[in-house]
């Protein structure tokens, strides 16, 4: 299982790259979208780029924004 841990204030926040490959893989079935748009839509809502999205469902690159995580 690959994580990539944070801490803010004294309080640590997780980003689990499977999680993540789960959680997108159920989105996209059941909003019925193609993989492209998914992540759109993903990166729209989290303020980072697609191509970044991209890259957290390949296990490249994990979030490197402590905002983004909080999300």
């Amino acid at each position: 299982m690959n994580t990539t841990k944070f801490r803010i204030k004294d309080k640590d926040y997780y980003f689990n790259f499977s999680s993540f490959k789960t959680a997108f893989s159920n989105y996209h079935k059941i909003q019925k979208l193609s993989i492209g748009q998914a992540e759109e839509n993903i990166a729209d809502e989290l303020y980072v780029t697609s191509s970044a999205v991209h890259n957290w469902r390949y296990e490249k690159n994990g979030i490197a924004d402590l905002d983004t995580v909080k999300k």
